[in-house]
């Protein structure tokens, strides 16, 4: 986290030769200065010569065409965005701080670089934040279980779980950072539609939620566009893959109150029993594996899941063994899912 963008005491003296390098144009220096800055200090050493004298960082962006560890943070800067190319010697460690770099500096509206940088929602739906992941995983499933699997075990708070829940930088740190301990519901829909945003499926719509958090449920992913397919296709063979998102819901939650007899009574909440996950694999045995997140913790777990008959309930014929003894909803069947292969293709960057 940068909270003060402030460059270490240690990378003071190479920021400073850095800049009067690119300043005197001798860009080969002001390269070889940014090495040896740790990625942090790099970024904020950019920005800031950007903030200062916009026609020389232009200069400087020209001539950074390498695919290498200098010219990352002088790329990122000039465009607010992170660079679509894998670059020498930046390690993940480096490309998590690019995003945490990204998040923070968007809350700063007084600096000069950021209102010339294009909205954090038009770059969010446009350019992919995870470029490691687009390069390393070309089949979109194996990219959307990669992710999901990369952030296994993560909670509220945790860097990584921020940088996934900006969903591409389109919220700053403080929202992305809330949206990991959401004040209403769990994290199961943020996780799963920021998994496939990080994958590369443009997950943001037209008046979708301006706060890392999901109000409307499922609405924000309309069905028409992001593949929904009813639990109803199982009757025909047809089934999920691994990369999609299940979804399932039965009755609202029930809490527990002392009815006028005196004894205990279950009334309705009103809110909705929806919970979302990732499908990682389908197994031999007919299991699905999933990452999910929720619970009352919201920590992302990974987690086998078996469909069996729902006995009977309204909401379906299917749902998962054991979920009917997981919340107050009691069973919850299987709804349908959202297929990678469905997904309108306009939707994937």
């Amino acid at each position: 986290m940068l909270p003060s963008l402030q460059i270490t005491s240690p990378g003071a003296a190479k920021a400073g030769l850095f800049k009067d390098a690119a300043r005197s144009g001798d860009f080969a220096a002001a390269f070889s200065n940014l090495q040896g800055l740790s990625m942090s200090d790099a970024l904020i050493a950019c920005l800031e010569l950007f903030d200062d004298d916009q026609a020389t960082y232009k200069s400087l962006a020209g001539a950074a065409t390498d695919k290498k560890r200098p010219q990352f943070p002088i790329k990122l800067a000039a465009g607010g965005s992170m660079p679509q190319d894998l670059h020498d010697g930046v390690t993940d460690d480096d490309l998590l701080t690019a995003r945490l770099f990204l998040l923070n500096v968007r809350a700063h509206a007084k600096l000069k670089a950021t209102r010339l940088w294009s909205s954090a929602e038009s770059i969010a739906s446009s350019r992919p934040f995870y470029p490691e992941f687009m390069s390393r995983f070309a089949e979109k499933r194996s990219r959307i279980r990669a992710v999901a699997n990369a952030h296994v075990r993560l909670g509220p708070h945790d860097q990584m779980q921020i940088a996934l829940f900006s969903v591409g930088g389109k919220y700053d740190f403080a929202k992305a950072d809330a949206g990991t301990r959401p004040g209403v519901g769990t994290t199961c829909i943020l996780f799963a539609r920021s998994v496939w945003h990080a994958a590369g499926c443009n997950v943001i719509t037209p008046g979708m939620s301006d706060i890392c958090n999901v109000p409307r449920g499922l609405g924000d992913l309309p069905k028409d566009k992001f593949g929904f397919i009813s639990a109803s296709s199982l009757d025909g063979g047809v089934g999920p893959k691994a990369g999609d998102i299940f979804h399932i819901k039965g009755d609202n939650y029930k809490k527990q109150i002392t009815g006028p007899d005196g004894n205990p009574q279950l009334i309705d909440t009103g809110v909705d029993s929806t919970h979302v996950g990732v499908i990682v694999a389908i197994n031999s045995d007919g299991t699905w594996s999933t990452v999910e997140g929720g619970a009352s913790d919201h920590v992302t777990r990974a987690k086998t899941r078996k469909l069996v008959s729902s006995q009977g309930s309204s909401w379906g014929k299917f749902a998962f063994d054991g979920d009917a003894n997981a919340t107050s909803a009691g069973v919850r069947p299987l709804q349908g899912w959202y297929s990678v292969d469905k997904v309108d293709p306009t939707r994937w960057m």
